[in-house]
């Protein structure tokens, strides 16, 4: 797996941010207000980490996956606010993420067009990887029918590398149009090592690894 492959699995990792209440060494783990029960039974926190947690640090943890390819993270931290507060602040994609680690952003339209990805940057290395690349073998999530049309380039060309970029861009466009019209069912099969995957499949096996607190796990 390759290094963004594996930022890209950790960043569809559950984030859990919750206000916890300091409670007395003599309160019970089944008397424990939510969150508690969830993040010891299912999470599976010991009383370490429940600590930090309260003391403001992040605390994060592997989850196991249906996959062992694949890799499941769950992270929490105490903040203040409201639910609603949060996903107001998650909606806004572009304020949300501003972080060193993601240089380039932008929105799609819908349908998705080509000029959607106006300014976007491919980085030299992926260039790189795409004129290596094969199905079953490439550093760069692409499709079938996206590698496909990269093997028909002639790399020897003058321009190789502008029609790499644009068969690229082209590729990530047809992707979001089709997740647009027809949702995750519509994600496609990618080729690893070989083997065959759904992506739908492996985003499903990823929801499963991070199911929500039920209510056995949040009552007291």
């Amino acid at each position: 797996m390759s290094g963004r492959d594996l930022l890209a699995q950790v960043s569809r990792g559950v984030a859990l941010s919750s206000c916890l209440t300091v409670l007395s060494p003599s309160i019970t783990a089944a008397q424990e207000p939510p969150p508690r029960p969830f993040l010891r039974k299912v999470i599976q926190l010991d009383d370490a980490q429940l600590a930090a947690v309260e003391k403001g640090e992040v605390v994060t943890k592997l989850l196991p996956t249906t996959d062992r390819v694949e890799i499941a993270a769950f992270g929490i931290v105490e903040t203040t606010g409201t639910a609603d507060q949060l996903l107001a602040l998650a909606r806004d994609v572009q304020k949300f993420r501003q972080v060193p680690q993601i240089p380039e952003m932008g929105r799609f339209s819908n349908p998705a067009k080509i000029e959607d990805l106006k300014g976007l940057t491919h980085p030299p290395d992926d260039i790189g990887a795409l004129k290596r690349g094969k199905p079953g073998s490439c550093d760069v999530k692409l499709g079938t029918k996206g590698l496909e049309a990269v093997s028909r380039i002639d790399w020897k060309a003058a321009d190789a590398e502008e029609r790499a970029v644009v068969t690229f861009n082209q590729a990530i466009v047809d992707y979001v149009r089709a997740y647009q019209q027809g949702g995750t069912a519509a994600m496609g099969n990618v080729l690893d090592k070989m083997q065959e995957k759904s992506r739908a499949e492996e985003y499903r096996a990823l929801l499963v690894s991070s199911a929500p607190p039920s209510a056995s796990a949040t009552s007291g």
